[in-house]
């Protein structure tokens, strides 16, 4: 191929990933909150240098968005759609050096990375994966051209982006282990181990996780905590959490999901005669798959979180799938591009009639006519004001959103999570509140809640395009009392 036809086709696929994200910001407009986006976002609004579950990254991102767009849907959304853009641009780069020959190839290959339906959620819902997936591409980045094209310090750049990585998400932690293993397995590397650059580097990674101790330290290391001890259920039953970890890398698409898994055992099982590039992708995506696999023995786990698993591997994928026949091409992408259509048009618009406590859209919506009851039940109370609280850190994020920040919102009972640090139950004692709850997830009030009494006070139904999804149910709790 000529370089000006090859150019010609890397620009087809510059210009149709730029229409992609045209799209996304265009959806960001009408999609509302995700549940733990909400959740973020209230972190935002309360900047520390870390919270129980994560990192500052995301919050600081949101933060910066909202600060200079307002308190909108679409501020909320743009960190991850800006950082999937800047990711999209590192790997195209990186897939250009991983395959001179072909920089079409390369391109095509970060559309379909976007394309995937696992990736264009990371890149429109502004969760820690969205700035840990631009800060680890770029590290990888920086580490591929430090080793291939001997500029040693590229390796302190390197280091630069694995700590903000550190600071976006603990799955950053892999990040200096798959680089050990790849410098360790290529022979004509390991004279790096030699070198004090990545020695450096990986000091320099280290520092991110300075504000991260700081924090847990001045909180009784809640967040370690809850990783390492307290989100493990109390019996292992690794029929159920292993089969939701596969079923999960299904939403990557079963086409990509098997094309991603035979590069990586094409690439072992000929090991002595690939390129250094091949091996380079094997280590960099293997060994975080096997920690996410071993990871979902023993807990739940999300489909996204495997994401830096596929990150460099969706371009060996693509050239094995540009080898097939055309009816396996074309189911791929076409695999690829329906998921990803009906996914985000449930979540803006009800594209298919699914019974509601299915639709995963179902939660997504609704919470704007909650938070307008809860004024109504809140203006009510007298002085002092009521506040309003749920049992799930997810309802009290969504409403803290929509509703008027006048009315303070938190949670009781549950997980603990972020609100178990900010809330005062001192400054709460002897105040009223109101309750509220759907029947996707039923708990009434209870014995458990410390109030001297709580009465029901009505009920609203959650419609959508005339389809009943979910009843929100209210109550009023009298005199706070905590133990």
């Amino acid at each position: 191929m000529s370089p000006l036809l090859a150019f010609g086709g890397r620009r087809r696929w510059q210009l149709a990933l730029l229409a992609l994200f045209a799209a996304r910001i265009v959806l960001a407009r009408v999609l509302p909150l995700l549940d733990d986006e909400a959740y973020y976002w209230t972190w935002s609004r309360h900047l520390a240098l870390s919270y129980f579950d994560h990192p500052a990254g995301v919050a600081l991102l949101i933060r910066a968005s909202t600060e200079v767009l307002g308190r909108s849907t679409l501020a909320v959304h743009l960190p991850a759609i800006v950082c999937l853009a800047v990711t999209s641009r590192i790997l195209g780069r990186l897939f250009t050096r991983l395959s001179p020959a072909a920089p079409e190839t390369a391109w095509k290959a970060v559309f379909l990375l976007n394309l995937a339906p696992t990736f264009g959620f990371v890149g429109t819902f502004s969760l820690p994966d969205a700035p840990l997936l631009l800060c680890w591409s770029a590290c990888v980045c920086l580490v591929y051209r430090a080793v291939h094209e001997n500029r040693p310090r590229l390796w302190y750049l390197a280091g630069a982006t694995g700590a903000l990585a550190i600071l976006s998400k603990y799955t950053a932690i892999l990040l200096p282990v798959c680089v050990l293993l790849y410098l360790t397995a290529t022979p004509v590397r390991r004279r790096w181990l030699r070198r004090p650059q990545p020695y450096v580097a990986a000091g320099l990674m280290a520092l991110g996780a300075i504000p991260i101790l700081i924090w847990n330290q001045q909180h009784a290391w809640a967040s370690f905590r809850f990783h390492l001890i307290d989100r493990y259920p109390s019996t292992w039953q690794p029929g159920m959490t292993l089969g939701r970890f596969v079923a999960g890398q299904l939403l990557l698409t079963p086409p990509l999901v098997a094309l991603c898994v035979w590069a990586w055992i094409a690439t072992f099982r000929r090991r002595a005669r690939v390129d250094d590039g091949a091996r380079f992708v094997f280590w960099m995506s293997v060994p975080s798959f096997v920690f996410f696999l071993a990871l979902g023995t023993f807990t739940m786990s999300f489909p996204y979180w495997t994401d830096v698993c596929y990150l460099l591997t969706i371009l060996p994928a693509l050239q094995l799938l540009d080898r097939m026949a055309r009816w396996v091409r074309v189911t791929t992408w076409g695999t690829a591009a329906v998921v990803t259509v009906v996914i985000f048009g449930q979540v803006a618009w009800p594209v298919i009639p699914f019974n509601a406590k299915a639709d995963p859209a179902t939660l997504m919506h609704g919470w704007s006519e909650v938070a307008g009851r809860l004024a109504e039940l809140t203006a009510s109370c007298g002085n002092p004001p009521c506040f309003a609280f749920s049992h799930r850190y997810q309802d009290s994020a969504l409403v803290s959103f929509y509703t008027s920040p006048a009315i303070q919102v938190t949670r009781l009972t549950g997980r603990h999570d972020q609100y178990d640090i900010w809330r005062d139950d001192q400054a709460l004692r002897g105040r009223d509140a109101i309750y509220f709850y759907d029947d996707h997830h039923d708990e009434p009030p209870t014995a458990s809640f410390p109030f001297r009494q709580c009465v029901e006070a009505g009920m609203l139904p959650i419609v959508r395009e005339g389809r009943l999804l979910r009843t929100v149910w209210f109550w009023r709790c009298d005199d706070y009392a905590p133990r």
